[in-house]
């Protein structure tokens, strides 16, 4: 199923013209806008002339999204392909949680992403992984990500977490022979992609980015969950060396996602570790690695159900710790709404019709208010 094509009037009619007031985001390939398309939530990526990524990259994700299909991967929702005027955009689905990291880079010790769910997000993620990575010859597969990093997981209404960004994604045949031509550059680095602190030790040194470089990256970002460690990654991984061989592997966990179970957060710990092995042999495949994290959080999932069923110090602290975070999010979703409605009520009328603003009762349904928490935490399985 090819994916719908969506007119340049319509897109730019849904964002106001393409006004600040609708913009969510920002990156080297361009700016990210919310608007309403078809009746329809959406957040519309367009690529910027000049910027990171090109006419290859635009054409790679939405040929790759076109044929995918995965409850943990981002949905495209619709494509725009102008040559006059120019404009190339990509509709996904709307992520009012925004990304993990910005999450983790939380300030003043507000508690956005409490352990337990850290856990689900790496559960959910991985799994993603393991489908790119498992798709046969004949769905194109197996697919090399190459940007596996926290900024390109999502979180939709509910926190559930979902993989996006496939610009730089490639059939594993394709990135092997990729890896070749670089071999026989003379400027190896100006040729590489990706971001570099996720880069696995192989990659640097001889250009070689295969199944086991994404899982490089996915451990990367699986200790800046149990963490919270956004910078100087350079030092996390010998930290966590360290620490776990001393037994203090607990004293790394961050404080910001509430009383975890130490137990869950050191076995998340030694899962990132497993996967940053500097030799490709020493490296579990990301079936194994979505394998454990479903384990781990099935077993997390049981344990805090058990614990609030029977009342437990466990479960208040749990329940604490979501109702601590939600009210937070909720009063800095607040916060930023009230300023978007000033600013709204500043432009002429003939904008104002056009350009998305968030309602209260949005962002409510943005931290999952409304549902059973049951619901809420098993991402709509119970």
């Amino acid at each position: 199923m090819g994916v719908p094509i969506v007119q340049p009037c319509e897109v730019a009619l849904a964002t106001g013209g393409f006004h600040s007031l609708a913009e969510i985001g920002e990156g080297g390939f361009g700016k990210v806008y919310r608007a309403m398309v078809h009746n329809r939530p959406v957040a519309v990526k367009v690529m910027a002339e000049g910027g990171l990524q090109g006419q290859a990259e635009f054409d790679t994700e939405q040929a790759l999204l076109a044929r995918l299909s995965h409850g943990h991967l981002v949905r495209l929702l619709g494509v725009v392909r102008s040559a006059s005027p120019p404009l190339r955009c990509l509709l996904y689905e709307l992520m009012p949680g925004g990304n993990v990291e910005e999450q983790l880079a939380s300030e003043g010790g507000r508690r956005v992403l409490p352990w337990w769910l850290r856990l689900r997000v790496a559960a959910q993620v991985s799994a993603a992984v393991a489908y790119l990575h498992g798709l046969p010859a004949s769905a194109g597969g197996p697919l090399v990500h190459r940007d596996i990093k926290p900024a390109n997981w999502f979180l939709d209404g509910r926190l559930n977490a979902k993989l996006g960004d496939m610009g730089l994604a490639l059939p594993l045949a394709e990135a092997e022979a990729a890896a070749r031509r670089r071999a026989g550059g003379a400027d190896r680095e100006a040729a590489m992609v990706g971001t570099w602190q996720y880069m696995p030790p192989e990659y640097r040194s001889s250009g070689v980015m295969g199944l086991k470089g994404d899982v490089y990256a996915l451990g990367v970002s699986l200790l800046q969950l149990a963490t919270g460690q956004l910078e100087r990654l350079a030092e996390l991984l010998p930290r966590c060396r360290e620490a776990l061989a001393l037994g203090q592997g607990c004293s790394l966990l961050d404080p910001k996602a509430g009383g975890w179970d130490e137990a869950a957060g050191e076995r998340l710990l030694c899962l990132g570790l497993w996967c940053c092995q500097d030799a490709l042999e020493g490296r579990p495949s990301s079936q194994t690695v979505a394998e454990q994290l479903a384990k781990l959080w099935l077993a997390t999932d049981e344990a805090l159900k058990a614990a609030a069923a029977a009342g437990g110090a466990g479960a208040a602290g749990w329940n604490g710790s979501r109702q601590q975070g939600g009210h937070e999010q909720q009063q800095s979703a607040g916060a930023r709404q009230q300023q978007q409605q000033q600013q709204y009520q500043q432009l002429p009328p003939q904008q104002q019709q056009h350009v998305p603003v968030a309602s209260s009762s949005s962002a409510h349904s943005a931290q999952g208010g409304g549902g059973s928490f049951w619901r809420f935490l098993t991402g709509g399985t119970q």
